[in-house]
């Protein structure tokens, strides 16, 4: 793509906490903004990946940053080579370039492996048995929280299981490793709703919140992190005290907030810590 017309980095929010973070005696003074792009070679690149590219490629380039290119080939079935070729030249044509920071996640699976057998040892994670749809029956409501009967399941069994499922023992599907999460809070916001949709929608992607969760405050200073604790609970007060007096634009005003500053610490704290996750 011709320089001339090379999408320009406008300043936004998250350029807005690096400037702050960068700065002389900010929280991450003189380090270097390394960020990555992760897309999943299952199809061309379309309008809503190029957007996440551009900011992705763009902020590195603004701060005289890197950029890594990671294919996220986390479904062998659905991916290919023709997808991961046409990525890498859209991305060029776009006016960009990773080096030689070229990465699939595939190559990190045993990596991932030994991550979740650290997290059932230190009881973070368990075999769970529950099909989907019996997952569902157990998911509680407004009274009762949601609670596997393999929740407690004893550590040992756990490895055990999980060892075999990778060895292939079990139908697909049969056994799930699932995290002892915590989201309470927002499992009973959304039940509230009475939405099926929605409720599902969140039940699936409670591990991936989860952990998003963790990751977001993995790298950040104690004091920092009870910062955003302070500020998190604070933001909960005033969404459910909206909903209880019944005023539901104050409430959605509350949340966007909430959702705004949860992800934009997710964000800026990834900006900076990326490079060693590739």
């Amino acid at each position: 793509m011709p320089e001339e017309l090379k999408p320009a980095m406008a300043q936004n929010f998250i350029h807005d906490f690096i400037d702050e973070d960068i700065a002389q005696g900010g929280r991450f003074q003189g380090m270097q903004v390394h960020t990555r792009f992760p897309p999943e070679p299952n199809g061309y690149l379309h309008i809503g990946h190029c957007k996440a590219l551009i900011i992705d490629f763009g902020t590195a380039e603004k701060y005289g940053g890197l950029c890594n290119l990671r294919m996220d080939d986390t479904n062998p079935t659905k991916e290919d080579v023709e997808y991961v070729e046409a990525i890498q030249e859209d991305i060029h044509w776009l006016g960009y370039d990773w080096g030689d920071r070229f990465f699939f996640a595939s190559d990190y699976f045993e990596k991932m492996y030994e991550y979740a057998v650290e997290l059932i040892k230190k009881g973070l994670a368990y075999v769970c048995e529950l099909t989907p749809e019996q997952f569902k029956e157990y998911r509680g409501d407004v009274n009762t929280p949601a609670r596997s009967p393999f929740r407690d399941r004893p550590i040992e069994e756990s490895l055990d299981l999980f060892a075999r499922m990778r060895a292939g023992e079990f139908p697909n599907g049969a056994m799930t490793l699932r995290a002892k999460i915590d989201l309470e809070f927002h499992h009973q916001l959304v039940l509230t709703t009475e939405n099926e949709y929605l409720i599902d929608m969140f039940e699936t992607l409670q591990g991936t919140l989860h952990y998003l969760s963790i990751r977001s405050c993995e790298f950040v200073a104690t004091e920092q992190k009870k910062d955003n604790l302070i500020v998190m609970g604070s933001q909960h007060v005033a969404i459910c005290s909206a909903i209880g007096l019944g005023l539901p634009e104050l409430a959605r005003s509350a949340m966007e907030r909430h959702i705004d500053f949860c992800c934009s610490r997710c964000l800026i704290n990834r900006t900076f810590h990326a490079a060693g996750s590739r």
